[in-house]
């Protein structure tokens, strides 16, 4: 029986992506990268020549790697460990915020139990030595995670399972944001069956995965024009990651200045709200000092870090925010701002002038790729993988020639996108 070409490349997909999920050290990189450039590969073949699947193929292929991930433990990322610490101090009553692990567990004699040296060593040391940065709604999550059994591995299959579950809103409220903005509703399977995400999510259980589904379910509420619904989703996604602060800046024009008003107020007031009984005015600085430690001194796979070493990337950071806030308010003048274009144009000079750029932060830049013609959206999160190469190499002066030129072929998209958007007249 012969097999058809679509069946052929879905199967082969399948088995590459689970070589990922499955990988047993990310310091071989070459064996990593060959798994990785057969489903990039396949992924764009499949854009390129315009395979014809059907949606209930491409959502089957999506959950049957759902399920395939669920016995999988993250190799690429030791995140989950500290996921698994912070929901364990929840669950105990800790806040996290309000001790280090490094402090906690050499007082606290119920930490001495081998599921819990197992979570402390396995977040490493930086982790080890300061407060959790993560959103309060994330620690809940975590809680959850945490809340069933003292098993590293069950709990690791919770994790997978909720993040799993989330993935149902986000294609189907990514589907409806399609259909609302006129594109083919399959478009939603460049992000969710893009190799990047399916790693990242799936396989090492980065919250973006949370966070991403989250802003969908905002999106489709937003052209609605609910905004209460709206503002709450928004609220959510900001507690799993703080990135969506940038997106309000691309809303401006897309609301009339009452319902503007109304969406961040009601979004402020929403964020203060799922603070409450976590975060306070003594440990919100240990929650800040965290956060500037990985967005401030901490430098991986950096544009700055690799052209400008001396100079601090926290001025480009200001300079940005700045420079967007009234770049927004002219194009609102205009009444020429589109959020689904606007938005990943923000992201990608925010994380091009950031000192901290692991794989999985690119996915929010990914989210835009479905209704967005820049060629960027995908590019630079299919390149971002290349900074796993730290990992079997090091740092060292390969590393950043082949971090210089991976940033040229990014940075030779965008212009050519920049240029496709100013003559269309929407820039």
């Amino acid at each position: 029986m012969k097999l058809d070409a679509k069946i052929f490349l879905a199967l082969f997909y399948l088995f590459a992506i689970s070589g990922l999920f499955f990988f047993p050290d990310r310091s071989h990189f070459i064996g990593l990268f060959s798994f990785y450039l057969i489903s990039i590969g396949i992924y764009f073949f499949s854009l390129k020549s315009k395979q014809d699947y059907l949606f209930s193929t491409l959502l089957g292929v999506f959950f049957i790697l759902g399920i395939v991930s669920v016995f999988s433990i993250p190799v690429l990322s030791n995140d989950f460990y500290r996921f698994l610490w912070d929901g364990e101090l929840f669950v105990k009553g800790v806040n996290p915020y309000g001790y280090r692990p490094v402090d906690y567990i050499q007082q606290i004699d119920f930490f001495s139990a081998k599921y819990y040296m197992l979570l402390y060593d396995g977040m490493g040391s930086l982790s080890q030595q300061h407060y959790s940065c993560y959103p309060p709604v994330s620690i809940y999550l975590f809680g959850f995670c945490a809340v069933f059994t003292n098993d590293l591995q069950v709990n690791i299959m919770v994790m997978h399972v909720l993040m799993l579950l989330f993935q149902i809103p986000g294609i189907y409220f990514g589907k409806k944001v399609c259909e609302i903005i006129g594109i083919n509703k399959k478009g939603v399977f460049i992000l969710f069956l893009h190799p990047l995400y399916l790693i990242e999510v799936l396989g090492n259980l980065h919250f973006e995965g949370v966070m991403l589904p989250l802003l969908l379910t905002c999106f489709y509420f937003f052209h609605k024009k609910l905004i209460f619904i709206s503002s709450f989703f928004m609220a959510l996604a900001i507690h799993i990651k703080l990135i969506p602060i940038l997106f309000f800046g691309a809303f401006i024009s897309c609301l009339s200045f009452k319902n503007l008003f109304k969406f961040f107020i009601l979004s402020m007031c929403l964020i203060v709200f799922f603070s409450i009984g976590l975060m306070d005015q003594n440990n919100m600085f240990n929650f800040l000092d965290s956060l500037k430690l990985y967005f401030g001194k901490f430098e991986f796979y950096s544009f700055v870090y690799v052209y400008f070493q001396k100079i601090n990337s926290t001025f480009f950071m200001t300079f940005l925010n700045i420079f967007l806030l009234f770049y927004a308010f002219f194009r609102f003048k205009k009444g020429e701002f589109y959020w689904y274009e606007s938005t990943p144009i923000i992201l990608i000079i925010f994380y091009l002038l950031s000192g901290t750029v692991h794989p999985w932060y690119l996915l929010s830049i990914l989210l835009f790729a479905p209704f967005c013609k820049m060629k960027t959206v995908l590019v630079y999160p299919s390149i971002g993988f290349v900074s796993y190469l730290f990992y079997g190499i090091g740092d060292g002066y390969i590393l950043r020639l082949i971090y210089m030129l991976s940033y040229m072929v990014i940075l030779g998209f965008l212009w050519f996108d920049l240029q496709a958007i100013k003559r269309r007249g929407s820039l």
